[in-house]
């Protein structure tokens, strides 16, 4: 169970005002959207700042390669339009120099 001396190497109430910064920021950019509160929106957001958080405290050797697996990953996304395989041949060297060093 949970006690209020439990510690946490995260500052959860820092996590969740960007969440909600970045919520808002939707709807500031946007004012023809109805503004209503929606879960999924702001679960989206609030995945978005945890996973910037739990980056911030990874070495930065690590997460340029956490980095570079993501943007292999999102190649499988790009239109048919882009010749995906020099990028991804590109991002894989990258990743096999980064493993090594």
């Amino acid at each position: 169970m949970a006690t209020a001396t439990t510690t946490s190497k995260y500052d959860r109430a820092a996590i969740v005002r960007a969440a909600w910064a970045d919520y808002n920021r939707h709807y500031e950019g946007r004012p023809w959207l109805k503004r209503s509160f929606s879960r999924a929106d702001f679960s989206f957001y609030l995945a978005a700042v945890w996973r910037r958080a739990k980056l911030e405290t990874v070495a930065a050797p690590i997460r340029r390669q956490i980095e570079i697996s993501h943007e292999i990953e999102a190649l499988a996304f790009k239109p048919f339009k882009f010749d995906t395989g020099p990028m991804r041949r590109r991002l894989e060297a990258e990743l096999a120099s980064a493993l090594v060093a």
